[in-house]
């Protein structure tokens, strides 16, 4: 009966193993293309160690060029986190840990400073899924490595971008 059992599940193994190595064409050009997005991915995530985290000590006002939302997945929480550019014309990072709402780029927002709790800097991440932003977008992935810069903050929308109505 021990034996039934083992060969049935070293077959099963066997054919599950046989379908993962013959791929149809379309199969293997999905693969490549998800390869060269982790190349990117991988560019954009060497940028991301050389950022700079500090509190922002005074107010900004600045044109978004990308913005990802709050992510929660199991017991661990990105905040939302966007790249825009200032009046002062600086391309900087900034995060919120409790802003809930989506910010398309072009849009124009206030950065205030907020108090971050030490604990929090260490526990809660900015939601860099903007990988997946700057693909579907179309925006070049080295987006990530003009920013040198991460500031944590209160965001707020001033200006949305809207639909332009077709007549």
């Amino acid at each position: 009966m021990k034996n039934k059992a083992l060969n049935t599940i070293l077959s099963f193994l066997f054919v599950i193993a046989c379908f993962a190595e013959t791929k149809p064409d379309v199969q293997q050009s999905k693969h490549k293309s998800k390869h060269n997005a982790k190349i990117k991915s991988s560019i954009a995530s060497e940028c991301k160690k050389q950022w700079v985290y500090k509190d922002l000590l005074e107010e900004k006002e600045a044109k978004v060029l990308m913005f990802a939302p709050v992510l929660h997945y199991d017991m661990v929480f990105w905040s939302s986190f966007l790249i825009a550019i200032t009046n002062e014309n600086d391309t900087l990072g900034f995060v919120d840990a409790n802003f809930k709402g989506q910010i398309k780029a072009g849009s124009k927002v206030k950065l205030t400073p907020f108090n971050w709790d030490e604990r929090y800097k260490t526990i809660i991440y900015p939601n860099t899924a903007a990988n997946i932003e700057l693909q579907k977008n179309c925006i070049r992935e080295d987006l990530m490595c003009t920013v040198k810069e991460v500031y944590y903050c209160k965001m707020e929308i001033i200006k949305p971008v809207r639909r332009k109505k077709n007549n």
